[in-house]
């Protein structure tokens, strides 16, 4: 299988419109009822490097899923936007085929403008000389990309070693969903007694009376828990 054939399977938008019906990430995050997003809001900026970086199973893919469904339900060009995990290649050199390929891809379908999202750069060794190259050598110039990695250590040192080529991209940290948060997003129409530990401590009958409130909707806050920890592998 070349890079175009690699590309197109992890992208299927490109020739399937219900491709969300389908995608697991996707599924599996509307499945779950919670109706959270770590980026509410993504614009597009050529040429520039994103980084997400995060713990495994945190919902970077599907954050990046859900991403790419909101660019195509607002009309973007689907042949635009790429997708591809790096954790089934191990060597820089491929993945700078991949890049050289979208951006190929881009030129030969006469698009102007593109995105493309890189799961799990971070099992690469030396992505960064990858994603340097391509930025040196112009081939990015029209191109939004976004990368992910569970290594914030091998993500770290990738970005130090791309000084001045990222234009501006952001950084985003994605961490787990707290239990608190969790009853919140899960029972919207609920209020959800929350008070900071430090504040508990300054006054017994704060702490008294924050622990019979708790105590009184025990029920309900020891189901949260067992969906809070179903959850835990989504």
């Amino acid at each position: 299988m070349n890079f175009i054939e690699h590309l197109a399977l992890a992208s299927p938008w490109w020739t399937n419109s219900l491709w969300d019906k389908n995608d697991r990430s996707i599924v599996s995050a509307l499945k779950s009822g919670i109706k959270f997003r770590h980026i509410r809001q993504h614009l597009l900026k050529y040429p520039s490097v994103e980084i997400i970086r995060g713990p495994r199973q945190v919902g970077k893919t599907t954050e990046v899923k859900m991403i790419i469904k909101d660019l195509l339900d607002k009309g973007k060009n689907p042949k635009s936007i790429g997708y591809f995990t790096c954790d089934i290649i191990s060597k820089h050199k491929e993945l700078f085929e991949i890049l050289k390929t979208f951006s190929q891809h881009l030129k030969l379908n006469k698009i102007k403008t593109g995105a493309l999202f890189l799961d799990e750069v971070s099992s690469i060794k030396e992505w960064q000389r990858a994603v340097k190259g391509f930025v040196d050598t112009g081939l990015g110039q029209n191109i939004h990309l976004i990368v992910t990695g569970s290594s914030s250590i091998e993500l770290k040192r990738g970005y130090e070693r791309m000084p001045g080529r990222r234009n501006g991209g952001k950084d985003y940290l994605f961490l787990p969903v707290n239990f608190g948060e969790f009853c919140s997003l899960t029972n919207s129409n609920r209020v959800i007694r929350s008070e900071k530990f430090r504040n508990l401590l300054k006054s017994s009958g704060k702490f008294a009376k924050f622990k019979e409130d708790v105590l009184i909707d025990s029920g309900f806050y020891k189901k949260c828990l067992v969906n809070y920890i179903k959850q835990a592998d989504f």
